[in-house]
């Protein structure tokens, strides 16, 4: 497991943390820091080709 990218998605979920209300977002590579979680979100995808644009959102 990649921590510099696990640790970029932290930041991006912890940026919308703010339309929740009180969240506490945490992560990393040991899936004992899942422990007494109520929302555990996984992140998956291929990997994106040099040059080539990200997918746009759905909508």
């Amino acid at each position: 497991m990649a921590a510099e990218k696990v640790e970029a998605e932290v930041l991006d979920l912890a940026h919308g943390a703010q339309f929740t209300g009180s969240s506490d977002i945490s992560g990393g590579s040991d899936v004992a820091v899942a422990a007494g979680s109520h929302v555990v979100v996984i992140t998956a995808g291929a990997k994106q080709n040099p040059g080539r644009p990200a997918p746009s959102s759905p909508g």
